[in-house]
């Protein structure tokens, strides 16, 4: 059994220190360093004091691991690197502070408030807490400790809160480090050790042992390379075994290219990185510190780059030096590349050097591949087969290897030729010895190296030979085997293997003994691993199946054929699958490849025979069934999926209805990839309610039937007013922070999306299926302070690279970095590219009057436009389309436009009201003398239009539109032919635009931002770290009515209709099916209502009015009623209504007669919200009151016995809504946290808690009660969740995601259904619990 660590109260404290010293401590000690370095002079003082430095390392003051993070043996030094311990002897020796006041090297004492004095501080509690032979640190200790810490930080600037985030931090209560992959490789090593021949091999393990001991070399990575059957694995199973014997193996993996799992880099260092928590000592503690403040999510979000960072990099640094060299192997790393770029590799390049020096790195891979060249300068051991050491290796294994089957008298002549014949190839070698031993009876000695076949070729066909022979098999279906095992697209499970071998038919009784034996014969010569065949060597299946490199033999195939059987194969197993009626937690190794591989085979088979066999291909690419359980499975992501789908979309020539079905499954992929992936179950809900099909959202609703578990009840939510909730998504793009920038690069070759995040991250996407094709933060990349960091990258197609801040160093189409204009060292922190991508404007950096303008094709420096009297700074900039005019935005409410052929400055206008803009964009008419037009959008949503002058010193007219609160501007397309509108604006469509300029309102979703315009029907939209490509909305129809900020919503008493009220005013829907029924926009600006119970009023609040209309909206009165900042109020019956005040005032006023009529009034708590719950006794109406305030107290009022009954949450789970059930029994509250507690609807006694994650509740409610106890919540990210209570979990498909801001929630008193406000629309659901 696993072992779980115990994290107790005192390893919390160790824990919390650790992160403290360990992440916040060396932010802050970084910030105090680049402020007396900034980060582009580093280079610089590290030269300047190289000669110190070097004498601080021959004292054993600066250690060898630090002396290689100022001086890397590839790339330059970055403060990024730096621990605490290096920054702190950097600032003590060569930054020219003064002395604290007990002097370097010592605890200052608390008196001591100077810089310096914080900064030893920080070192010495690094030194006393980073190196621990345990994690636990008592409460006492821990108090004082935090609290000098937390004050030395502050002194250095360190913001309060954030020290105060860490200390209130809460751990999981499982162990964070079972959440990292593992490869178990025991098989492995077993296997290849057995393949080692005592005496061989030892020049190469005595080379390993001198470098791998000598503690003050400067290489860390030992290169291994060599030809393929050089036995490269075998040497690094050996020395895994040798360095295991002496406690010295870190951790180990053996990469193979057939498996993608095995092949992955996160996976690896995930692996590595719990490899190493068995080896090392304090690995373990120090790694679950690390992991305790990441989620699950996050950690699958890790590029590799922060994942070594992470892992490795900054946890091995906090251990102190063991005193002997660790090693991690890494065999065939070569077999990590994919599409093109080996990214493993590239870290190793680049990262490694930051690990301490005393753990080092074997790799061993083949030389012709881009490993050996990237590593070159590592001085690679190079196996080569003419080698005087091989030579001798096999002289010897030959040697031992035929004794006892031949005499002395002809030894070594037959040894000397053998050796000749294998070319020093180990593996020759080993299968030469095989082969002679199986015909040692009929040999003669005098002619062993006579008979033996000559090149591996041979062997590889006397071996197939035998295994036929083994088998007693034809030569048909042996060769259907071979056929099927070339094509196969990873190792092919013995299942498949026996059914094409003819051995073991679909149906039969003893299929498992047959599968037995056909594993036996086979992996005596094929590897078996996880009940799939796989080659122990690359080079067989080119010798099945290319002539071009082997000779044609008997056992040569063609590809084709096997395509064709494995098609037939898989579609086998899709019907198994397919006639299911439950879904496996664990599918067999032949469904995994089927659901992996199928589809792409029955592709290969249908390209083979054209359109002969594209009958059931669009049949197997859209069953639910099978899309589910490809991704239950985890053999393929959305993604994959989606490129799967797209690939068949442009092969068969489908029927309208079957094409819009293929669409639907593409659009509901790429419309919600991530929640899909969470839970793949949810793709049939999104159908369901987003399918444009009949059939396809009918099939979904069948497969929910059939896969229901027995003991649950189906559940699912149903969109009734699809038309006005539709969403203009097509896609969604996550990016690893805030989206700053986007571009798009779309032609007939490429459909590329790029984009820049804060934090300097750089992602690129396919813009068809959505996939991140590489995300790097590109340390190297970074030349700016911090606080002008460039977030700007677009594309350089005529180079096919990505400039991103600089332009002597890009990002290549593929992720690397590469060398663009290395004599241009200009950088720039904003930029604007023209149509054609021939001309670009930059702005280097945030304080600049100067914008410079470049061409891309050569890098050349066309022109630097200047005002002469220029004394403010420029804060935003764009070129037009034709790249002719550059417009600028500049601090003193300006915009200056400049022509960039004669570099004079066209016309400047102060246009603007009490700010700078912060969006400037260029605008064109249709007609070729239509004039230009500068726009502004400015933070308070106005739009500025700015007509052209003819000259500098004239002035045109400025028009100014203000768009309204619920909307504002957002963009221009590139072609400057249309302005984008974020919502729909009667106001901007009602305007009369001094251009020829087409609007677009694109989103309703106010927080969206305008990013770029993909083509003419598509644009981008950021929000914080997600990019959607939506459709426009111009085509909506004019029927639709569109709720702008929206306040409150309300069922009616019969559940009819649904009262909507926003800031355009108030609409009436139907509620069986979202139809707009009445309206009425005089009720504006009113924040909240109510509506009694019989329906006939509704309660407006508008600041401190209250005014009452009818069911039909129609006014009946105003009323001014005394009391003050009300935050609740609700009937109680048909004519009174309670009223709770924010400080807790409790009031009861009577309403019949048409005036406001005082009855009660009593005191609660100050509220942060409440609800009623009305009920008759005795022919009198009564109510019981629940008030919830901010430090976690509940109240519960009784108006009929005035009994009174409390009840607390911890202050940190603050009460953020609260819902009686429709009988009374139970109220809910929803808090901070995101957990829902439930109480006892009369006493308040806790009676469960459900746990909805770490997002806060918005909102929560009942639905009827015949459906039991069922809750639903909404969550401030959008997510509306539909819960069992009684069970107390959620159910499956009782979930829904929502983009844009929630506002609230409501369910009707009579049928089950939900009605979810959101800022700019409502989406009212059908709940089905009995389909």
């Amino acid at each position: 059994m696993a072992h779980i660590l115990d994290i107790t109260e005192d390893t919390q404290n160790g824990l919390r220190l650790n992160i403290l010293l360990v992440n916040r401590c060396t932010q802050r000690l970084r910030l105090v360093f680049d402020s007396k370095v900034p980060p582009n002079t580093l280079m610089s003082f590290l030269n300047t004091n190289k000669r110190a430095i070097k004498e601080l390392a021959n004292r054993h003051i600066i250690n060898k691991s630090q002396t290689d993070k100022l001086f890397p043996p590839v790339g330059d030094a970055t403060s990024k690197n730096f621990d605490v311990s290096l920054l702190y002897k950097l600032l003590r020796n060569f930054c020219g502070l003064p002395d604290p006041i007990a002097g370097w090297g010592n605890k200052p004492p608390a008196t001591d408030r100077s810089v310096a004095g914080a900064i030893e501080t920080i070192h010495w509690y690094r030194n006393k807490y980073s190196h621990p032979l345990t994690m636990e640190v008592d409460g006492l200790s821990f108090e004082s400790a935090w609290q000098e810490i937390s004050e030395a930080m502050k002194i250095l600037g360190e913001d309060a809160a954030l020290i105060d985030n860490v200390k209130e931090a809460s751990f999981p209560s499982n162990n964070c480090i079972e959440r990292l992959a593992k490869f178990d490789f025991t098989s492995e090593v077993n296997y290849y050790t057995s393949r080692h021949h005592r005496g061989t091999r030892e020049w190469v393990f005595q080379q390993v042992s001198e470098w791998f001991l000598d503690r003050g070399s400067d290489s860390r990575v030992l290169l291994i390379i060599g030809n393929a059957g050089m036995g490269k694995s075998v040497i690094a199973a050996q020395i895994c075994e040798r360095m295991k014997d002496q406690g010295l193996l870190g951790g180990l993996h053996f990469c193979q290219y057939n498996n993608q799992r095995r092949r992955k880099p996160e996976l690896i260092l995930h692996s590595l990185a719990k490899h190493l928590c068995a080896s090392l000592p304090g690995f373990k503690d120090i790694l679950t510190g690390q992991l305790a403040s990441v989620s699950e999510k996050e950690l699958a979000s890790m590029t590799v780059e922060d994942l070594f960072t992470h892992l490795l990099q900054e946890t091995t640094n906090m251990l102190n030096d063991p005193g002997e060299n660790m090693l991690l192997v890494v065999d065939a790393l070569d077999e990590c590349e994919h599409n093109g770029r080996n990214i493993l590799l590239d870290v190793i390049v680049s990262e490694f050097h930051k690990l301490p020096s005393w753990i080092k790195f074997l790799v061993t891979g083949r030389p012709e591949n881009e490993m050996a060249v990237k590593l070159s300068h590592l001085k690679p051991l190079v196996l080569d087969a003419r080698d005087k050491n091989n030579q001798q290796d096999i002289e010897l294994f030959f040697r031992d290897g035929l004794q006892g089957i031949l005499p002395d008298s002809c030894m070594a002549e037959n040894v000397t030729r053998l050796v000749q014949k294998v070319d020093g190839l180990m593996l020759y070698a080993h299968y030469c010895i095989q082969y002679i031993e199986d015909k040692r009876d009929s040999l003669k000695p005098e002619n062993v190296s006579e008979i033996f076949p000559l090149g591996i070729a041979s062997v590889y066909e006397d071996y197939f030979d035998r295994l036929q022979k083994n088998l007693g098999i034809e030569d048909g279906p042996f060769s259907d085997f071979l056929a099927s095992l070339a094509a196969a697209r990873s190792p092919l499970p013995v299942t498949i293997a026996s059914k094409l071998l003819g051995l073991c038919l679909d149906g039969e009784g003893d299929s498992s003994k047959q599968i037995q034996k056909t594993a036996g014969c086979i992996s005596s010569l094929l590897p078996i691993r996880n009940d799939c065949i796989d080659v122990f060597h690359k080079s067989i299946i080119d010798w099945l199946s290319c002539p071009q490199l082997y000779r044609r033999h008997r056992f040569s195939v063609d590809v084709d054929r096997g395509e064709e059987l494995l098609s037939h194969a898989c579609q086998k197993i899709f019907h198994s699958i397919e006639d299911r009626h439950d879904v496996l937690p664990k599918f067999s190794p032949e469904e995994q490849y089927a659901l992996q591989h199928g589809i792409y085979h029955t592709i290969a088979f249908a390209n083979v025979l054209g359109s002969q066999n594209n009958s059931n291909l669009f049949r197997y690419v859209c069953s639910l069934k099978l899309l589910h359980a490809k991704l239950q499975s985890k053999v393929c992501d959305v993604f994959l999926v989606i490129k799967e789908l797209q690939s068949v979309r442009s092969i068969l020539k489908l029927p309208e209805d079957d094409s819009l079905e293929l669409e639907d499954c593409i659009t509901c992929l790429r419309r919600h990839p991530y929640v899909i992936m969470e839970n793949p179950k949810r793709l049939f809900q999104f159908l369901i309610n987003e399918a444009d099909t009949v059939a396809m959202s009918l099939e979904a609703w069948s497969v929910v039937l059939q896969q229901t578990q027995k003991d649950e009840l189906p559940l699912l939510l149903e969109v009734v007013n699809r038309a006005q909730s539709k969403d203009p998504v097509i896609a969604k793009f996550r990016c690893k922070g805030n989206v700053n920038c986007c571009d798009v690069l779309n032609n007939e070759r490429q459909s590329l999306l790029l984009c820049g995040c804060k934090g300097g991250f750089v992602h690129m996407f396919s813009l068809e299926t959505g996939m991140e094709l590489w995300c790097c933060q590109g340390n190297d990349l970074e030349v700016w302070p911090e606080e002008e960091r460039c977030d700007y990258c677009l594309f350089v197609p005529q180079h096919q690279a990505v400039i991103h801040g600089r332009f002597d160093i890009a990002l290549s189409f593929g992720g690397e970095a590469i060398q663009l204009f290395p004599d241009n060292k200009h950088t720039f922190i904003d930029a604007s590219a023209s149509q054609d991508r021939k001309k670009l404007v930059t702005r280097e950096k945030n304080l600049t009057a100067d914008l410079l303008v470049w061409e891309l094709e050569t890098g050349k420096l066309l022109a630097r436009l200047h005002e002469p009297q220029a004394t403010v700074s420029v804060t935003c900039c764009t070129i037009s389309p034709c790249g002719q005019f550059v417009v600028s935005g500049s601090l003193d409410h300006g915009v200056a436009v400049w022509d960039t052929a004669t570099s004079d400055l066209k016309c400047q206008h102060h246009v603007f009201r009490d700010e700078s803009p912060y969006y400037v964009d260029y605008l064109s008419g249709f007609e070729e003398n239509s004039k230009f037009v500068v726009l502004n959008s400015s933070k308070n949503q106005f739009l500025t239009i700015c007509e052209l002058g003819e000259g500098p010193s004239e002035t045109k007219r400025a028009i100014e539109l203000k768009l309204g609160s619920t909307h504002k501007s957002l963009g221009v397309s590139r072609d400057g032919a249309h302005l984008y509108l974020c919502g729909y604006s009667k106001l901007a469509s009602s305007c009369s635009f001094p251009f020829n300029v087409r609007t677009v309102p694109i989103s309703c979703v106010t927080r969206w931002e305008y990013a770029r315009d993909v083509d003419s029907e598509r644009v981008l939209l950021r929000d914080y770290e997600t990019v959607y490509m939506c459709h426009s909305l111009e085509s909506t129809s004019s029927e639709i009515v569109m709720d702008g900020g929206v306040q409150a919503i309300s069922f009616s008493g019969d559940g009819g209709r649904i009262y909507v009220l926003s800031k355009n005013g108030m609409n009436v829907y139907e509620a069986s099916s979202g139809r707009f029924l009445t309206g009425n926009t005089a009720i504006n600006n009113a924040n909240a209502f109510a509506m009694s119970p019989n329906g006939t009023a509704i309660l407006t609040q508008r600041k401190d009015n209250y005014e009452i209309y009818n069911s039909t909206l129609e006014h009946q009165r105003t009323s001014e009623r005394p009391g003050r900042n009300q935050t609740f109020f609700r009937y109680i019956d048909d004519d009174r209504v309670l009223f709770v005040s924010k400080q807790g005032k409790v009031e009861v006023w009577n309403l019949s007669g048409g005036n406001f009529t005082f009855e009660s009034a009593c005191r609660s708590l100050r509220t942060e919200c409440c609800d009623t719950f009305s009920f008759k006794k005795n022919g009198e109406t009564y109510f019981r009151l629940l008030c919830c305030d901010r430090r976690g107290v509940l109240e519960l009022r009784h108006s009929f016995n005035r009994l009174r009954y409390t009840n607390t949450v911890p202050k940190s789970e603050i009460t953020t809504c609260c819902k009686f059930s429709p009988h009374g029994a139970s109220v809910t509250t929803g808090h901070i946290n995101g957990t829902l507690r439930i109480w006892d609807g009369h006493k308040l006694e806790l009676k469960g808690t459900l746990n909805g994650g770490d997002v806060p509740v918005k909102d929560c409610a009942y639905l009827i009660q015949d459906l039991g106890d069922i809750i639903v919540s909404l969550h401030k990210s959008g997510v509306l969740k539909v819960w069992d209570a009684f069970r107390r979990r959620q159910y499956e498909l009782g979930f829904m995601n929502f983009d844009g801001k929630v506002c609230a929630l409501e369910t009707s008193p009579v049928n089950p259904q939900v009605c979810v406000a959101l800022e700019n629309k409502t989406v009212i659901l059908n709940v089905h619990l009995r389909i």
